[in-house]
């Protein structure tokens, strides 16, 4: 088991040299197990939702781009609310495994997009 989480941290780090999202995205959960793969995309997806939020939501002129509306539409599609909660049953779930070390090496992907999860 240690050999493969070493060789998974091994090809993450390798992918993280790659300038395509998905990719690393793809390369950084495959090994895992299904449930601390989607914790991590949906960290990944979550942390990009957030920093599209507009710094004033509520102004007029910015509601009318529908981006205040496309970023809590996300949100709530990647259920962003409940995150911390699922990750940290998680994290217990694996807690005496490698698998929280590469988890943390997925949640610190570099920025993607919607179509990267």
């Amino acid at each position: 088991m240690r050999r493969i989480l070493s060789f998974i941290l091994l090809v993450f780090i390798a992918g993280c040299a790659s300038s395509d999202p998905k990719k690393d995205v793809i390369k950084a959960t495959r090994d895992l197990p299904r449930d601390a793969a989607a914790i991590v995309k949906r960290n990944v997806a979550c942390s990009y939702w957030k920093r599209q939020m507009p710094d004033d939501p509520e102004d007029e002129d910015v509601r009318k781009t529908g981006l205040p509306q496309t970023v809590n539409a996300q949100l709530k599609k990647f259920n962003c609310v409940s995150l911390e909660g699922d990750e940290f049953k998680i994290r217990e779930k694996y807690k005496d495994t490698d698998v929280v070390a590469t988890m943390d090496k997925g949640e610190k992907l570099p920025y993607a997009k919607e179509d990267d999860f």
